[in-house]
Parts: structure tokens; C-alpha cells; sequence
């Protein structure tokens, strides 16, 4: 059987042409707000990229050796943050701060037997070193949002938590490891039987009770944040940076765009402030993911604070189908066929056009026009442009069908007058 491995896929045509304009269209956004353009290797020493990883992002790590190395362990990347703080703690190291770097790069993960997830994951990301101010934090989701905007996504929200408020809230219950796992697990599926199973297993503070057992309706918009409760001084700390995040991003006009979800768990021993996740209307999962990580540097020899962002890529172009706003697939703009020994004008009108910014193919099977036609029309191509010996030229919109008939040297003296892009 000739297949490939499950997880991966080929994209054509269409997938290929959107996967490609959904990245452009990102990475012009980060370079708007001053991000410059990186690419990391595929392929990292283990040890290396293990120093930036949770525990359970290292079980899914793809592992291999280096046979040219003496053996020793390599993988392929699974995550660029870490790949981003190496780069800034070691050869950026002497960059003046903020250090802005974008990137748009595949992942690869080993995946669970019928999971349905992706072995290989298409991201662009925006990664901000060197300050921890809430201008910060606000600028980067700031750039999350105009992301999506700019991909054509009105109906958005990010849901913005601060992981050191449920560390605090946790932590304050005064648990063991494994009932504090447990208290973990029960929080991230918003179990509240398995919370309140493990609280009633053994004596806690009952302000932290209370927390605990409210912090899965801590969801809700900016409101919330002047309501909720905290159990010390190190919560309060996390929910008033959290004010001033969403203070930031109500200066710039997005505050409409922002709910809060305090009992967030994502990432509970990577991330170390605010964190978030972006949603577009009608769809269940979040197309993109974030937060401050100002612990990672310090794995690869820089005490330096960094927050930043993933789009997820597949998931965006999955959320076009569903919120109809997927960016109709265009190929080549021109199709020119050389009729009646015209072959050498053809290849000629061909040149002259790509040379005043058309995509522009030759129709290099000798076959009756009607059959070129039809591949034009299958492929996607606008139009259709017929040369003949005496120099006339027809042009044929290949989608409503209509027809023209010009000179090729006035064709070519406007040529955008005839073919409309």
C-alpha cells in the first residue's frame, strides 16, 4: 500500500494555496507591529529542546539517533518557543531589549492510535523577549486579535487567564503531590465531582474550599475581575496584573474582544502569568494559543521574561469552512493557447505578460480547444488567451464564459484592461 503516515497528509492546489496566504497574510501583520522573520531547524538535539518542554509535551516528542553524530538522540521539533528562547538566550543574548521574532513552521508530535489528532501541525507565531510590562502582554494579544481580523474573522474572542492566580489557589489548599494531581485533572475538565471528591478526602482551608470550588465559573467578561475572591497576596497580585492587561487592551478599543477565564490549566508548569486562547464564532476549538513564560530562558542560560503566541493554521482554515469565509483557491491567472501555429507568439504574449505581474501558464499539449478550455475552467484559471498567426488574441473569461477579441499590441500596452484580477 502506498500511503503516508497517519497524521500527515499532501496538501494540493487549493489546501497548498490557502495554507500559503493564510501565512502571509499573518506574517505581514507581525512584521507591521516591528516582529522579524525567523526559521528554526526541524531537527534539535533532544537534550536541548527536553530543557523547554512540560512533562507531558515530552511524551510526545519524535525521537531519533544521529548516526553521522556517534548516535546520539535527536528530535524533530515540536514546539518553536523553546527553539525561540534557546535562539534569544544564546545568540541573541547581546540584542538590546524587546527582542521581537516571528515564525511560521511546522511541528511534529507523536499522536495516540485513532485520536484523529495531526502528526504534523502547521503554526505561525509572534514571540516578544525581554519586557514584562502589561503594554506587553496587551501588545501581543493585541497582534493575536489583528492576526484574525486580518484573515477576514470578525466574530472573535480571547479567553485571558492568569495561571499564577490558580498556582495560588491550588497551592493554598495545602495538598500532597498526588491529591494536588488530582485536584489538577478534576480543574482542566471542569469536573466538579472529581473537585469536590478529592476536597472532602481530607481537611483544607475553607476559603481555599471555596475558591476551588468556584473556580470553573470563573468565566465571564472583565467584570468578573471585580468580583472574584482570592486566597493571598500572590493571587490578588496575578488577578490586578490581569486589570491592567485588560485596562491596555480597552485603550486600544478591543475590550469587546476580551472574556476572562480564571480557571484556566493550560500549561500550568510552562506558563507564569497571563495566558490566553483565541476563538472564532462557530467553532469548538481555539485557533490560536498564548501566554508569559518568563521562566523558559532561564533553562538556556538567560534570565530574560517573554511572552508570546501560536496560531494553529489547520484550524483556522478548518474555522473558513465553517464561518464561510474561506478565500476562494486561486491559481494561475492566465492560461495562454498557441492555436493554428501560433506556438512561438504564444510563448512570446506569455513572457510579455509575466513580465507586468501576471501568473501566466502555456498550454503545452497539443489538443482541440475545447479540451484546453476545460482544463483552464477545472484549474481554476480566470482566463483563457488564445493567440492565432495573424496577431489577433481572444480572451475568454474562463467563469462566465464571455469573450473578446483584441489586438496583441494593444493587449499588451494595458494589459490590466482586459485581464482583471
Amino acid at each position: 500500500m502506498i500511503d503516508v503516515p497517519r497524521g500527515v497528509k499532501a496538501l494540493l492546489y487549493e489546501e497548498a494555496s490557502l495554507k500559503n496566504w493564510v501565512e502571509n497574510e499573518v506574517l505581514s501583520v507581525f512584521t507591521k507591529w516591528g516582529f522579524q522573520k525567523t526559521e528554526t531547524p526541524a531537527i534539535e538535539f533532544l537534550h536541548v529542546l527536553s530543557k523547554g518542554l512540560e512533562q507531558n509535551d515530552l511524551r510526545r516528542i519524535i525521537t531519533f539517533s544521529d548516526p553521522a553524530g556517534g548516535g546520539k538522540p535527536l528530535a524533530l521539533r515540536s514546539d518553536v518557543t523553546p527553539q525561540i528562547a534557546r535562539i534569544s538566550a544564546t545568540t541573541l543574548k547581546n540584542r538590546p531589549a524587546p527582542i521581537r521574532l516571528s515564525y511560521a513552521e511546522s511541528v511534529f508530535r507523536s499522536i495516540a492510535p485513532g485520536s484523529g489528532n495531526r502528526m504534523e501541525v502547521f503554526q505561525a507565531g509572534a514571540e516578544l523577549i525581554g519586557s514584562s510590562t502589561p503594554e506587553t502582554d496587551a501588545e501581543i494579544i493585541a497582534i493575536a486579535i489583528e492576526s484574525l481580523t486580518a484573515l477576514g474573522f470578525n466574530d472573535i474572542k480571547i479567553a485571558v487567564g492568569h495561571i499564577g492566580y490558580v498556582k495560588e489557589t491550588i497551592e493554598s489548599l495545602g495538598l500532597g503531590t498526588e491529591s494536588e494531581k488530582l485536584i489538577k485533572q478534576a480543574i482542566r475538565k471542569k469536573d466538579l465531582n472529581g473537585i469536590a471528591k478529592v476536597l472532602n478526602a481530607k481537611p483544607v482551608n475553607e476559603k481555599a474550599r471555596t475558591a476551588i470550588e468556584n473556580i470553573t465559573k470563573l468565566f465571564g467578561d472583565v467584570s468578573l475581575l471585580d468580583k472574584v475572591e482570592t486566597v493571598n497576596d500572590k493571587a490578588e497580585e496575578a488577578v490586578k496584573n490581569l486589570r491592567e492587561v485588560v485596562a491596555v487592551l480597552e485603550r486600544l478599543g478591543l475590550g469587546d474582544r476580551v472574556t476572562i477565564d480564571l480557571g484556566e490549566m493550560r500549561g500550568f508548569g510552562y506558563y507564569t502569568g497571563v495566558t490566553f486562547e483565541g476563538f472564532i464564532k462557530g467553532t469548538g476549538r481555539s485557533v490560536l494559543t498564548g501566554g508569559r513564560y518568563d521562566k523558559l530562558l532561564s533553562a538556556y542560560g538567560a534570565d530574560r521574561p517573554a511572552t508570546g503566541f501560536a496560531i494553529d493554521i489547520d484550524q483556522v482554515i478548518a474555522s473558513f469552512d465553517k464561518s464561510e469565509k474561506r478565500k476562494e483557491w486561486s491559481s494561475t491567472n492566465v492560461l495562454v493557447i498557441g492555436t493554428n501555429g501560433s506556438s512561438e507568439q504564444a510563448g512570446r504574449l506569455a513572457q510579455e505578460l509575466r513580465k507586468s505581474g501576471f501568473s501566466v501558464a502555456r498550454d503545452i499539449i497539443m489538443r482541440p480547444l475545447e479540451e484546453s478550455l476545460e482544463y483552464a475552467r477545472r484549474m481554476k484559471i480566470s482566463y483563457a488567451v488564445i493567440t492565432e498567426v495573424d496577431g489577433k488574441i481572444k480572451i475568454i473569461d474562463t467563469k462566465t464564459g464571455n469573450e473578446s477579441a483584441v489586438e496583441t499590441a494593444n493587449l499588451l500596452s494595458d494589459p490590466a484592461s482586459f485581464i482583471r484580477i
